[in-house]
Protein backbone atom coordinates (compact mmCIF):
# COMPACT_ATOMS: atom_id res chain seq x y z
CA UNK A 1 0.00 0.00 0.00
CA UNK A 2 2.80 2.40 0.95
CA UNK A 3 4.47 1.73 -2.40
CA UNK A 4 1.23 2.51 -4.24
CA UNK A 5 0.81 5.77 -2.30
CA UNK A 6 4.38 6.81 -3.12
CA UNK A 7 3.86 6.01 -6.79
CA UNK A 8 0.61 7.97 -6.82
CA UNK A 9 2.35 10.91 -5.17
CA UNK A 10 5.10 10.90 -7.78
CA UNK A 11 2.52 10.71 -10.55
CA UNK A 12 0.65 13.72 -9.13
CA UNK A 13 3.90 15.67 -8.95
CA UNK A 14 4.69 14.81 -12.57
CA UNK A 15 1.21 15.90 -13.61
CA UNK A 16 1.56 19.16 -11.68
CA UNK A 17 4.92 19.80 -13.32
CA UNK A 18 3.44 19.13 -16.75
CA UNK A 19 0.55 21.52 -16.08
CA UNK A 20 2.99 24.15 -14.82
CA UNK A 21 5.04 23.91 -18.02
CA UNK A 22 1.91 24.24 -20.15
CA UNK A 23 0.85 27.32 -18.18
CA UNK A 24 4.24 28.93 -18.63
CA UNK A 25 4.13 28.27 -22.36
CA UNK A 26 0.65 29.77 -22.45
CA UNK A 27 1.84 33.07 -21.04
CA UNK A 28 4.77 33.34 -23.45
CA UNK A 29 7.55 31.80 -21.38
CA UNK A 30 7.79 28.63 -23.38
CA UNK A 31 11.21 29.45 -24.78
CA UNK A 32 12.63 29.91 -21.31
CA UNK A 33 11.11 26.63 -20.12
CA UNK A 34 12.51 24.66 -23.02
CA UNK A 35 15.92 26.18 -22.42
CA UNK A 36 15.74 24.86 -18.86
CA UNK A 37 14.94 21.31 -19.91
CA UNK A 38 16.66 20.98 -23.29
CA UNK A 39 20.20 21.60 -24.44
CA UNK A 40 20.26 25.05 -26.09
CA UNK A 41 20.25 25.03 -29.89
CA UNK A 42 23.39 26.51 -31.41
CA UNK A 43 23.22 28.61 -34.56
CA UNK A 44 26.79 27.66 -35.40
CA UNK A 45 28.88 24.45 -35.33
CA UNK A 46 29.43 23.09 -31.84
CA UNK A 47 33.15 22.96 -32.62
CA UNK A 48 33.22 26.77 -32.76
CA UNK A 49 32.01 27.64 -29.28
CA UNK A 50 35.41 29.20 -28.63
CA UNK A 51 34.54 31.94 -31.12
CA UNK A 52 30.73 32.24 -31.11
CA UNK A 53 28.03 32.40 -28.47
CA UNK A 54 24.24 32.38 -28.54
CA UNK A 55 22.48 35.74 -28.39
CA UNK A 56 18.77 36.28 -27.59
CA UNK A 57 18.33 38.93 -30.32
CA UNK A 58 20.84 38.08 -33.05
CA UNK A 59 20.72 34.31 -32.59
CA UNK A 60 24.49 34.27 -32.14
CA UNK A 61 27.49 36.58 -32.19
CA UNK A 62 31.23 36.58 -31.53
CA UNK A 63 32.46 36.02 -28.02
CA UNK A 64 34.18 39.05 -26.46
CA UNK A 65 37.97 38.97 -26.59
CA UNK A 66 38.06 35.82 -28.73
CA UNK A 67 41.16 35.08 -30.76
CA UNK A 68 41.94 32.67 -33.58
CA UNK A 69 45.17 32.12 -35.48
CA UNK A 70 45.15 30.31 -38.83
CA UNK A 71 48.01 29.28 -41.06
CA UNK A 72 47.15 30.99 -44.37
CA UNK A 73 49.85 30.65 -47.05
CA UNK A 74 48.01 32.99 -49.46
CA UNK A 75 48.36 35.91 -47.03
CA UNK A 76 51.61 37.86 -47.15
CA UNK A 77 52.23 37.06 -43.45
CA UNK A 78 51.55 33.35 -43.91
CA UNK A 79 48.78 33.45 -41.32
CA UNK A 80 45.61 35.29 -40.29
CA UNK A 81 44.68 36.38 -36.78
CA UNK A 82 40.97 36.93 -36.12
CA UNK A 83 40.27 38.75 -32.85
CA UNK A 84 37.30 40.45 -31.20
CA UNK A 85 36.98 43.33 -28.74
CA UNK A 86 35.00 43.80 -25.53
CA UNK A 87 31.68 43.71 -27.43
CA UNK A 88 32.58 40.76 -29.62
CA UNK A 89 33.20 42.97 -32.67
CA UNK A 90 36.03 42.44 -35.14
CA UNK A 91 37.89 45.52 -33.89
CA UNK A 92 41.32 45.84 -32.32
CA UNK A 93 40.05 48.58 -30.01
CA UNK A 94 37.41 48.24 -27.30
CA UNK A 95 34.19 50.21 -27.82
CA UNK A 96 32.27 52.28 -25.30
CA UNK A 97 28.49 52.04 -25.42
CA UNK A 98 28.06 55.82 -25.19
CA UNK A 99 28.89 57.57 -28.45
CA UNK A 100 31.40 60.38 -28.17
CA UNK A 101 30.15 63.88 -28.93
CA UNK A 102 30.81 64.91 -32.52
CA UNK A 103 31.29 61.32 -33.67
CA UNK A 104 29.32 59.67 -36.45
CA UNK A 105 28.90 55.98 -35.66
CA UNK A 106 28.46 53.52 -38.53
CA UNK A 107 27.56 49.86 -38.02
CA UNK A 108 28.57 47.26 -40.60
CA UNK A 109 26.66 43.96 -40.58
CA UNK A 110 27.06 40.96 -42.84
CA UNK A 111 28.15 37.34 -42.90
CA UNK A 112 31.66 35.88 -42.91
CA UNK A 113 32.69 37.92 -45.96
CA UNK A 114 32.42 41.24 -44.10
CA UNK A 115 33.36 39.63 -40.80
CA UNK A 116 36.48 38.94 -42.76
CA UNK A 117 38.95 36.13 -43.32
CA UNK A 118 41.56 38.86 -42.85
CA UNK A 119 43.21 40.77 -40.02
CA UNK A 120 40.91 43.31 -38.39
CA UNK A 121 42.88 46.22 -39.84
CA UNK A 122 42.36 44.78 -43.35
CA UNK A 123 38.56 44.45 -43.21
CA UNK A 124 36.10 46.58 -45.18
CA UNK A 125 34.72 48.13 -41.99
CA UNK A 126 38.05 49.05 -40.45
CA UNK A 127 39.47 50.37 -43.72
CA UNK A 128 36.35 52.44 -44.33
CA UNK A 129 36.73 54.02 -40.90
CA UNK A 130 40.37 54.83 -41.63
CA UNK A 131 39.58 56.31 -45.05
CA UNK A 132 36.66 58.40 -43.76
CA UNK A 133 38.75 59.93 -41.01
CA UNK A 134 41.60 60.67 -43.42
CA UNK A 135 39.22 62.40 -45.82
CA UNK A 136 37.74 64.55 -43.07
CA UNK A 137 41.20 65.16 -41.51
CA UNK A 138 39.75 64.39 -38.07
CA UNK A 139 38.70 61.29 -36.12
CA UNK A 140 35.00 62.02 -36.53
CA UNK A 141 33.88 58.56 -37.69
CA UNK A 142 33.61 55.29 -35.81
CA UNK A 143 32.93 52.32 -38.09
CA UNK A 144 32.13 49.14 -36.15
CA UNK A 145 32.29 45.66 -37.65
CA UNK A 146 29.37 43.66 -36.20
CA UNK A 147 29.40 41.04 -38.99
CA UNK A 148 29.75 37.36 -38.12
CA UNK A 149 29.97 34.01 -39.81
CA UNK A 150 26.71 32.07 -40.30
CA UNK A 151 24.67 35.30 -40.46
CA UNK A 152 21.90 35.71 -43.02
CA UNK A 153 19.13 38.19 -43.87
CA UNK A 154 17.14 37.56 -40.67
CA UNK A 155 20.22 38.38 -38.58
CA UNK A 156 20.66 41.65 -40.45
CA UNK A 157 17.14 42.72 -39.54
CA UNK A 158 17.78 41.91 -35.89
CA UNK A 159 21.02 43.91 -35.78
CA UNK A 160 19.28 47.24 -35.38
CA UNK A 161 17.62 46.11 -32.15
CA UNK A 162 20.68 44.22 -30.91
CA UNK A 163 22.88 47.33 -31.15
CA UNK A 164 20.30 50.00 -30.45
CA UNK A 165 22.19 51.27 -27.40
CA UNK A 166 25.12 52.18 -29.64
CA UNK A 167 22.98 54.89 -31.30
CA UNK A 168 24.23 54.35 -34.86
CA UNK A 169 23.94 57.08 -37.47
CA UNK A 170 24.25 54.67 -40.39
CA UNK A 171 23.86 50.95 -41.05
CA UNK A 172 25.73 49.25 -43.89
CA UNK A 173 24.45 45.76 -44.67
CA UNK A 174 26.39 43.36 -46.86
CA UNK A 175 24.34 40.64 -48.54
CA UNK A 176 26.61 37.86 -49.74
CA UNK A 177 24.72 36.72 -52.81
CA UNK A 178 26.44 33.33 -52.95
CA UNK A 179 24.54 31.87 -49.99
CA UNK A 180 22.26 34.47 -48.36
CA UNK A 181 19.44 33.66 -50.79
CA UNK A 182 19.70 30.05 -49.65
CA UNK A 183 19.30 31.21 -46.04
CA UNK A 184 16.07 32.94 -47.06
CA UNK A 185 14.59 29.69 -48.36
CA UNK A 186 14.11 28.42 -44.81
CA UNK A 187 11.20 30.84 -44.54
CA UNK A 188 9.94 29.96 -48.01
CA UNK A 189 9.91 26.25 -47.23
CA UNK A 190 8.15 26.85 -43.92
CA UNK A 191 5.22 28.29 -45.88
CA UNK A 192 4.74 25.11 -47.91
CA UNK A 193 2.10 22.74 -46.46
CA UNK A 194 4.24 19.66 -47.04
CA UNK A 195 7.66 21.27 -46.98
CA UNK A 196 10.10 20.53 -49.78
CA UNK A 197 11.47 17.04 -50.27
CA UNK A 198 15.03 16.66 -51.59
CA UNK A 199 15.37 14.11 -54.40
CA UNK A 200 17.25 10.88 -53.85
CA UNK A 201 20.99 11.40 -53.71
CA UNK A 202 20.78 15.17 -53.25
CA UNK A 203 22.38 15.31 -49.80
CA UNK A 204 24.95 12.62 -50.48
CA UNK A 205 26.18 14.46 -53.59
CA UNK A 206 26.57 17.65 -51.57
CA UNK A 207 28.51 15.81 -48.87
CA UNK A 208 30.86 14.33 -51.45
CA UNK A 209 31.30 17.71 -53.14
CA UNK A 210 32.05 19.30 -49.79
CA UNK A 211 34.83 16.78 -49.21
CA UNK A 212 36.38 17.78 -52.53
CA UNK A 213 36.11 21.59 -52.17
CA UNK A 214 34.38 22.84 -49.02
CA UNK A 215 34.97 26.51 -49.84
CA UNK A 216 33.35 26.34 -53.26
CA UNK A 217 30.36 24.43 -51.89
CA UNK A 218 29.76 26.77 -48.96
CA UNK A 219 30.28 30.01 -50.88
CA UNK A 220 28.45 29.18 -54.11
CA UNK A 221 27.72 25.62 -55.16
CA UNK A 222 25.34 24.65 -52.34
CA UNK A 223 23.02 27.53 -53.24
CA UNK A 224 23.44 26.97 -56.98
CA UNK A 225 22.55 23.30 -56.55
CA UNK A 226 19.42 24.16 -54.55
CA UNK A 227 18.03 26.58 -57.13
CA UNK A 228 18.94 24.27 -60.01
CA UNK A 229 16.80 21.56 -58.40
CA UNK A 230 14.09 23.94 -57.14
CA UNK A 231 14.01 26.83 -59.66
CA UNK A 232 10.57 28.00 -58.51
CA UNK A 233 12.06 28.94 -55.14
CA UNK A 234 14.18 31.74 -56.65
CA UNK A 235 11.41 34.32 -56.66
CA UNK A 236 10.36 33.52 -53.11
CA UNK A 237 13.94 33.77 -51.85
CA UNK A 238 14.51 37.17 -53.46
CA UNK A 239 11.11 38.32 -52.23
CA UNK A 240 11.90 37.22 -48.70
CA UNK A 241 15.16 39.18 -48.66
CA UNK A 242 13.38 42.21 -50.11
CA UNK A 243 10.68 41.97 -47.42
CA UNK A 244 13.25 41.89 -44.63
CA UNK A 245 15.03 44.92 -46.03
CA UNK A 246 11.79 46.84 -46.38
CA UNK A 247 11.19 46.21 -42.68
CA UNK A 248 14.75 47.25 -41.88
CA UNK A 249 14.40 50.39 -43.98
CA UNK A 250 11.23 51.39 -42.14
CA UNK A 251 12.94 50.98 -38.78
CA UNK A 252 15.99 52.93 -39.93
CA UNK A 253 13.88 55.83 -41.17
CA UNK A 254 12.00 55.99 -37.87
CA UNK A 255 15.33 56.34 -36.05
CA UNK A 256 16.98 58.67 -38.59
CA UNK A 257 19.57 56.04 -39.54
CA UNK A 258 21.09 56.00 -43.02
CA UNK A 259 20.77 52.53 -44.59
CA UNK A 260 22.88 51.25 -47.48
CA UNK A 261 22.74 47.68 -48.79
CA UNK A 262 25.84 46.21 -50.45
CA UNK A 263 25.34 43.22 -52.77
CA UNK A 264 28.56 41.24 -52.51
CA UNK A 265 29.12 39.04 -55.59
CA UNK A 266 30.80 35.64 -55.72
CA UNK A 267 34.21 34.65 -57.02
CA UNK A 268 32.40 33.14 -60.02
CA UNK A 269 30.72 36.49 -60.77
CA UNK A 270 33.95 38.50 -60.52
CA UNK A 271 36.94 36.36 -61.51
CA UNK A 272 35.81 33.07 -63.09
CA UNK A 273 39.16 32.80 -64.86
CA UNK A 274 40.79 32.05 -61.48
CA UNK A 275 38.63 28.99 -60.82
CA UNK A 276 40.71 25.84 -61.02
CA UNK A 277 39.95 22.34 -62.23
CA UNK A 278 38.90 21.29 -58.71
CA UNK A 279 36.05 23.82 -58.88
CA UNK A 280 34.79 22.55 -62.22
CA UNK A 281 35.07 18.94 -61.09
CA UNK A 282 33.04 19.76 -57.98
CA UNK A 283 30.43 21.64 -60.02
CA UNK A 284 30.27 18.69 -62.40
CA UNK A 285 29.71 16.29 -59.51
CA UNK A 286 26.66 18.39 -58.63
CA UNK A 287 25.52 18.47 -62.28
CA UNK A 288 25.86 22.26 -62.42
CA UNK A 289 26.54 23.96 -65.75
CA UNK A 290 27.35 27.62 -66.41
CA UNK A 291 23.67 28.53 -66.64
CA UNK A 292 23.05 27.14 -63.16
CA UNK A 293 26.03 29.05 -61.78
CA UNK A 294 24.79 32.26 -63.41
CA UNK A 295 21.50 32.08 -61.50
CA UNK A 296 23.06 33.79 -58.48
CA UNK A 297 23.96 36.82 -60.61
CA UNK A 298 20.42 37.03 -61.98
CA UNK A 299 18.98 36.91 -58.46
CA UNK A 300 21.42 39.60 -57.34
CA UNK A 301 20.30 41.86 -60.18
CA UNK A 302 16.64 41.16 -59.43
CA UNK A 303 17.12 42.12 -55.78
CA UNK A 304 18.93 45.32 -56.78
CA UNK A 305 16.00 46.36 -58.99
CA UNK A 306 13.48 45.61 -56.26
CA UNK A 307 15.35 47.52 -53.56
CA UNK A 308 15.83 50.53 -55.83
CA UNK A 309 12.09 50.51 -56.56
CA UNK A 310 11.49 50.43 -52.79
CA UNK A 311 13.62 53.55 -52.34
CA UNK A 312 16.41 51.69 -50.53
CA UNK A 313 20.01 52.68 -51.28
CA UNK A 314 21.70 49.64 -52.81
CA UNK A 315 25.17 49.20 -54.30
CA UNK A 316 26.22 46.33 -56.54
CA UNK A 317 30.04 46.50 -56.88
CA UNK A 318 30.31 43.57 -59.31
CA UNK A 319 31.30 45.69 -62.32
CA UNK A 320 34.06 47.60 -60.52
CA UNK A 321 35.41 44.37 -59.05
CA UNK A 322 35.84 42.70 -62.44
CA UNK A 323 39.03 42.98 -64.43
CA UNK A 324 41.36 43.68 -61.51
CA UNK A 325 45.00 42.66 -61.85
CA UNK A 326 45.02 40.86 -58.52
CA UNK A 327 42.51 38.27 -57.32
CA UNK A 328 39.93 39.63 -54.86
CA UNK A 329 38.95 36.28 -53.32
CA UNK A 330 41.05 33.64 -51.60
CA UNK A 331 41.67 30.53 -53.70
CA UNK A 332 41.47 28.41 -50.55
CA UNK A 333 37.93 29.15 -49.40
CA UNK A 334 36.44 31.74 -51.84
CA UNK A 335 36.02 34.46 -49.20
CA UNK A 336 36.98 38.05 -50.00
CA UNK A 337 40.71 38.47 -49.49
CA UNK A 338 42.56 41.52 -48.19
CA UNK A 339 42.63 43.13 -51.65
CA UNK A 340 38.90 42.50 -52.04
CA UNK A 341 38.15 44.26 -48.76
CA UNK A 342 40.40 47.19 -49.72
CA UNK A 343 38.71 47.62 -53.11
CA UNK A 344 35.23 47.51 -51.58
CA UNK A 345 36.15 50.15 -49.00
CA UNK A 346 37.78 52.42 -51.59
CA UNK A 347 34.93 52.23 -54.09
CA UNK A 348 32.24 52.53 -51.42
CA UNK A 349 33.86 55.72 -50.14
CA UNK A 350 33.83 57.23 -53.63
CA UNK A 351 30.13 56.55 -54.03
CA UNK A 352 28.66 57.17 -50.58
CA UNK A 353 30.95 59.49 -48.64
CA UNK A 354 28.49 62.40 -48.83
CA UNK A 355 25.64 60.26 -47.47
CA UNK A 356 27.50 59.38 -44.28
CA UNK A 357 27.20 62.07 -41.66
Amino acid sequence: MLRLLLMAGRARRRNLLFVLILCLVGVGLGLGVWQLFLRPRLNFPRSETDYYMNDPVLGHKHRPHARRVFAWPEHKTGQIVMATNNLGMRQDEDVEIAKKAGTSRILVIGDSHLDGVVYNRESFANLLGTFLNQERRASAFEVLNTAAGYYGPDNYLAALDAYRQLSPDALLVGIYTGNDFLDATRFCESQLPDGLQRPSGYKSRLRQANERHAGAVAQLLNQACYFAVFPKMKSCAVGRVESLFKQLSTRCRSRDIELVVILIPTKWDVEPETLGSDFWQTAGDLKLDRAALAATGSMREDLARRLEADGIAVWDPTVVMRGQEAALFWARDYHLNDKGHALLATEFLKKYQDRLH
